[in-house]
């Protein structure tokens, strides 16, 4: 296993599914957060939909993130440039201020759904980013 990242409120969760150790959870101050390292255990790994699962039920979907948390998860999914890229070619100059100058974003933001649905990601996918982005710290 390379790294997958979790969130850290799922590691209880991910403790008592798992049981028994043979793994590692790190976190090298990245801001990623943490992540599972040496998957030894004789069951497969869990897959990140299975991670999910296990926390989901604990993880609402915080209403906001910073530009920071929005920024820093889109370069770890690997998204940031065609984010930056529907942003600067948008006529929208209230998102492109936003984007550039603004403090956060509102997981409700009518300007932010269009953006993300023009892009191919589900409601469930930001979602998603966004938990991933609550736990980001500078």
């Amino acid at each position: 296993m390379d790294r997958l990242h979790i969130l850290p409120a799922s590691i209880p969760a991910l403790l008592a599914a798992y049981p028994g150790g043979g793994y590692e959870i790190c976190d090298e101050a990245d801001g990623l957060g943490p992540y599972l390292r040496n998957w030894t255990r004789p069951e497969p790994e869990p897959t990140a939909a299975e991670l999910a699962a296990l926390s989901a039920p604990a993880f609402p979907v915080p209403a906001t993130i910073s530009n920071f948390q929005a920024r820093r998860v889109l370069k770890a999914a690997g998204l940031f440039a065609a984010v930056e890229a529907a942003v600067l070619a948008s006529s929208d100059e209230v998102l492109k201020d936003a984007w550039e100058y603004g403090g956060g974003f509102d997981r409700d933001s009518p300007a932010l759904n269009a953006l993300a649905s023009g892009l191919g990601l589900s409601p469930a996918q930001v979602d998603d980013l966004f938990r991933q982005a609550a736990g980001i710290r500078a």
